[in-house]
């Protein structure tokens, strides 16, 4: 009887098990991963987890940002025989966003072998890299407010308020879904405000004809009071609306609408290609945008030229082999824009690009992450805000605020007579030996207490450092040891509170000796090893 008992027990846990697996099986399939995942968490003690369910498993919790477990599930998972190489991949993922940097390298090179897919390149040199990046110092980042579970884009700011977008739900009959209920809506379409200098949020009008579009971005052009957006139809019949484009249309301030909207002659219509993501300088000189094309997205340019657009160009200096999207302009000739082209720490990561002197600079976390970050803009003198789709948000994605710690220097002390005077006319300039071929500093070198008081008190003086070295040795060696004896005497001043920008360097080697010689003495060389202290105002 115990033995029938306990193969009955054992027939309906098999049942309840086998109709779990295919629940979460079920899940998976319909993209319900957090809720797939719960059921395979709840399950994964037995052993009767075939390979399949490993990889739904495996790949339900990497979606959802369970990263230590997809991470621990991994090795079992390629083990397995006839892995997809994508798998390979995964790992490389999970392990940049446990900071497991040397493991994603070998994961990478690993796929690479396998696939071709993901181009996984410059991934490979991120990982060589990443540990050697300083955190960009900052007080804090902050979710704003105005976020919610859909997503939620930062915009610029425009002379009547900034803009931004945030996601609507529609049914099946067009109707809005409130706020609270936008989760189970059929239809998903993000829409722009703007936000007026009083603070409050209003709906921008858009003409009626594209009532279902989806709108994710706008400028406002002043000098022409023409506004150019970016909309995407994704309930149209037709494929080609179903990418965005660039329009034009006439901007009402007072009610804040767009009206009149037509194809704009950049807008990818000629071309058929996607173009979005558009943005004016603000002298109303310059647009930027970008354009999808072959698989691949490149940042555009036009210039404005006798109320005219010029044809628009590939920004040549910013765009690689990859994607380069979300260009905003930061006044008149700074640019941000996000590329998964260049190393970074993951997917798509914030550069500025300086179009006059065409230096791209990459920002480091916490700005840029392992997920997608972009549409940086600056919101003061020391904030910005920008977009991520990073884990611990509020929705799909999320506009952010991050406080930058800034420098306030102390307030420059004016000189007075008492001892400001009084210490430059006294002042002689301080000689430091060396011994032959060294540049270490003597046990008895001692930097004189007054002076470095003096250069704490007045940030405006500043002192130069003249290094020499005796004429024994060649001559280029001679310039490099010079060099780190001056270096040695700033660090030393350094230690002691002066700042480094008030000391300069001039490396003479053996040019220029303080006692020239035909045949010298031990003493004569000896007073050419030295650097000399030289006061300035």
């Amino acid at each position: 009887m115990k033995s029938y008992l306990l193969v009955v027990s054992l027939l309906c846990l098999s049942k309840v098990f086998g109709q779990s697996m295919s629940e979460g099986e079920k899940m998976f399939n319909n993209y319900e991963y957090q809720r797939a995942y719960s059921i395979y968490k709840s399950l994964y003690a037995t052993e009767e987890f075939q390979t399949e369910d490993l990889k739904r498993f495996a790949y339900s919790s990497f979606v959802i940002g369970e990263f230590q477990t997809s991470y621990n599930l991994l090795p079992r998972l390629l083990e397995s025989e006839n892995i997809e190489p994508y798998f390979s991949y995964m790992k490389g993922e999970v392990c940049m966003h446990l900071k497991k940097y040397g493991e994603a390298k070998q994961a990478y090179l690993n796929y690479q072998q396998l696939d071709d897919e993901y181009n996984v390149s410059v991934k490979i040199q991120s990982c060589d890299l990443i540990n050697s990046w300083t955190d960009q110092e900052h007080i804090e980042v902050k979710n704003l407010d105005r976020n919610d579970s859909k997503a939620d884009f930062c915009g610029v700011k425009t002379p009547y308020g900034r803009i931004e977008y945030h996601e609507e739900g529609v049914d099946s009959s067009g109707n809005e879904i409130t706020k609270e209920r936008i989760d189970y809506s059929e239809l998903v379409v993000l829409k722009p405000f703007i936000t007026d200098s009083n603070g409050v949020l209003h709906r921008l009008m858009i003409d009626e004809k594209f009532k279902y579009g989806s709108i994710s971005s706008i400028a406002i052009h002043a000098a022409t009071g023409i506004a150019y957006l970016t909309i995407s139809e994704p309930i149209s019949a037709d494929l080609f609306k179903l990418a965005p484009h660039i329009y034009t249309g006439t901007w009402d301030s007072e009610n804040y609408s767009i009206l009149s909207i037509t194809p704009w002659v950049n807008g990818g219509f000629s071309d058929s290609t996607a173009c979005a993501h558009l943005s004016i300088s603000e002298n109303g000189k310059y647009m930027a945008f970008s354009k999808m094309q072959n698989d691949q997205s490149d940042i555009f340019t036009s210039q404005f030229n006798d109320n005219l657009w010029s044809v628009a160009t590939p920004l040549t200096a910013v765009n690689t082999s990859l994607n380069e999207m979300y260009p905003l302009f930061l006044g008149d000739t700074m640019l941000s824009f996000s590329s998964d082209g260049r190393p970074g720490y993951g997917n798509l990561d914030v550069y500025t690009y300086n179009l006059t002197s065409q230096a791209i600079n990459h920002l480091k976390s916490p700005v840029n992450g392992p997920m997608d970050d972009f549409n940086f803009i600056y919101e003061s003198a020391d904030s910005a805000l920008f977009v991520s789709n990073r884990f611990g948000g509020k929705g799909d994605d999320d506009a952010y605020e991050i406080v930058f710690r800034r420098f306030i220097p102390e307030p420059v002390v004016e000189p007075d007579s008492s001892d400001y005077f009084a210490f430059f006319e006294n002042w002689v300039d301080q000689k430091i030996y060396f011994d032959f071929d060294k540049f270490n500093l003597k046990r008895d070198v001692k930097i004189i207490d007054e002076l470095v008081v003096l250069l704490a008190k007045y940030p405006t003086v500043s002192i130069n450092l003249e290094a020499h070295a005796d004429k024994r040795g060649e001559v280029g060696y001679n310039d490099v040891l010079s060099q780190k004896r001056a270096e040695t005497v700033q660090s030393e001043l350094e230690k002691l509170g002066i700042s480094k920008s008030q000391i300069t360097i001039q490396a003479k080697g053996e040019k220029e000796p303080i006692v020239d010689c035909v045949k010298c003495s031990d003493e004569i060389y000896a007073a050419n090893r030295v650097v000399i202290i030289t006061l300035k105002k």
